[in-house]
């Protein structure tokens, strides 16, 4: 369950987004989290909810070949709490995937190939040690 206010969300979560700030350690974590290739997933009330006013497969498998783009950790615990991975659906269009807990979809999207994060709000994510330093400082 994702907790209301942002300050609070903060405080409990740490969130990293491949674009931005996603350290060895935790990348590792999420891909062990994550279940096999080709297992089937289980659709959380919210799924079956937005697939009542979205075109959304009536069922999802692990895909073979997947992005890890947003992981949350659960900071009282150290333990991640919500995985996006980003996979190609067929040649013209990619799906997003939230998977929580117990590979559970949350929710998913539709995004085109070349969608490259445009609307990014970085200010929700971990930065990388030093980076506001190095952008104060000019560096790259």
């Amino acid at each position: 369950m994702w907790l209301h206010g942002s300050e609070h969300k903060r405080s409990v979560y740490n969130r990293y987004h491949q674009d931005i700030y996603m350290p060895d350690n935790v990348l590792r974590a999420a891909e062990r989290f994550l279940p096999h290739p080709g297992e089937p997933l289980p659709l959380s009330v919210h799924y079956q909810q937005i697939k009542a006013t979205r075109t959304l497969p009536k069922s999802i498998y692990m895909p073979y070949a997947y992005q890890i783009v947003d992981v949350t950790v659960f900071r009282p615990a150290n333990t991640i709490f919500r995985v996006l991975i980003r996979a190609p659906w067929n040649a013209g269009i990619d799906i997003g995937l939230v998977l929580e807990g117990d590979f559970e979809v949350v929710t998913a999207f539709w995004m085109s190939p070349t969608n490259r994060h445009d609307t990014l709000d970085r200010a929700l994510y971990e930065q990388k040690p030093g980076a506001r330093e190095e952008l104060l400082e000019g560096g790259t």
